[in-house]
Order: C-alpha cells, then structure tokens, then sequence
C-alpha cells in the first residue's frame, strides 16, 4: 500500500508484538514499542525491546544525562526506531532461548497505547484483577486507558494470557 501511494502512506508503518505460550514456556517477536509485559507475584515486567526514543532516554535518565521531567514533554519520547513499514527492520527483539513461566503468571501483549498507564497503575489493576477471567482483564484495562482521557491517547489494543 506504501508502494502504491507513497504520498499518502510514505509515513505509515506498524509495530508488532507476537507470542507463543507452550506448556510453561515463552517465545516471541517484536518490533517497535509494542509491549510484552509480565505480571508475576505482584511484579510488573517488560519482556521486550521497546524499539522507540522512550528506551534512549531512559538509558540517559539513568546515565543522569537527562531529567526525568525532561523525557516526559520530549516530542520524540514516542518516536519510533523501528517498525513494519515495506523497508528494511532495523532492529527485530526475538530471543533464541524460549522464557520460562510459572502457574499465575498474566502476560499481557498490548499496543503502546496501554503505556498511557504507568506501571504503578498497571500494577493496581492487576493485583485487583489477578484472580479476574482474561477478558474481564482486558476491559478493566482499556477502561481505564480511556478515563485518563489522554489527550495525545496512541490506539490500544490489549490481548491477556493467564498461565
């Protein structure tokens, strides 16, 4: 679609986050700033490469080469390092080894939009919803991403998986 109206759609691309859960083990591909997060024992962690400037300042936060303040007003904070989009992916986060997950682990693959929660809001949610059937988790979680009416509020698109 790129090729056939490069006016238009020069700029477009996508990000990708996929996973496969096999017995108690993990795998997955990513592009972009798409997360992979998981919850375990009340514990909010990023499985994936976040492929956007959000990541660089990060680094420089905790290198005390930037305020934090400063990362969240930055125009580029959300700007893409890489993406699906007809060129060549310059940076793909598929691990070789597979990751291993425990009985109660939630894993949630979402689109950046969720990342208009903070992990402390995130993990309020889940600690409420942890017993919660996936679905219920999911709406619980995009109910609230809408609430905050955001006004630069990205899509968000949220799948669950309990183990």
């Amino acid at each position: 679609m790129i090729k056939a109206d490069p006016d238009t759609l020069g700029e477009a691309g996508t990000t990708l986050v996929a996973a496969l859960v096999d017995r108690q083990s993990l795998r997955w591909i990513s592009v972009g700033d798409s997360p992979l997060l998981l919850w375990r024992k009340g514990k909010l962690i990023r499985l994936n490469a976040d492929h956007s400037m959000r990541a660089v300042f990060a680094e420089k936060v905790a290198a005390r080469q930037m305020r934090p303040t400063d990362v969240q007003t930055h125009p580029e904070r959300n700007a893409l390092l890489a993406a699906l989009n007809g060129l060549e992916i310059s940076q793909i986060d598929a691990p070789q080894d597979p990751y291993s997950l425990k009985p109660g682990d939630i894993l949630l693959a979402a689109s950046d939009g969720l990342l208009t929660l903070t992990n402390e809001e995130l993990c309020k949610e889940l600690k409420k919803l942890s017993s919660a059937p996936s679905v219920e988790v999911v709406h619980k979680l995009l109910e609230k991403v809408e609430k905050s009416a955001n006004s630069k509020q990205d899509n968000t698109t949220v799948a669950v998986i309990k183990v």
